[in-house]
């Protein structure tokens, strides 16, 4: 927590957007191997901490942002791309590669979302219980998109070890 208070910190402190692509501090990417080890919960404390330091932020979870965006009309589609892609100061994409089947359309729909926050250096938050390369392998992210992730996270991850918080909460 005191880590992402740092990054949060150090971040508001600059431009819209981080203007050194060898500095990976523009985006962190959260990482466990299992569900409930806190990465969306850390996501979640910074964007809303951006927020109230007045800054926009977008949640894209990947389930709920594809249900919309296919339901949508093509113009809808634009719009529902730009707040994420272009307009957020703080875009976190949460659950990275939850769907076990991934369609052509969601790979190029990753790009979409991905390609102006890197053009930009645009402060983003990947959470995933996947590893880039694993993301690759399973055909969530296209070699575009991994290779302006890595670029952006300066190959680091953030893993989260540990038990499953919600179920140890649970069991108390």
């Amino acid at each position: 927590v005191a880590a992402g208070r740092r990054w949060l910190e150090q971040a508001s402190a600059l431009p819209f957007a981080n203007r050194d692509y060898a500095d990976p501090r523009c985006c962190l990417y959260f990482h466990s191997a299992g569900k409930g080890r806190g990465k969306t919960h850390l996501a979640a404390a910074i964007a809303l901490a951006a927020r109230q330091n007045g800054k926009t932020i977008s949640i894209v979870d990947e389930t709920g942002f594809l249900e919309n965006y296919w339901a949508a009309g093509f113009e809808q589609r634009a719009h529902l791309t730009s707040g994420p892609a272009d307009r957020a100061w703080l875009t976190v994409f949460d659950d990275m590669g939850s769907r076990e089947k991934t369609p052509e359309g969601l790979r190029d729909l990753w790009y979409d979302l991905v390609g102006p926050r890197w053009l930009k250096r645009g402060w983003t938050i990947v959470t995933s219980n996947h590893t880039l390369d694993e993301l690759a392998s399973r055909g969530t992210i296209d070699d575009r998109v991994y290779s302006r992730l890595y670029q952006m996270t300066g190959g680091k991850i953030i893993t989260f070890d540990g038990a499953d918080v919600r179920l140890a909460g649970a069991q108390q």
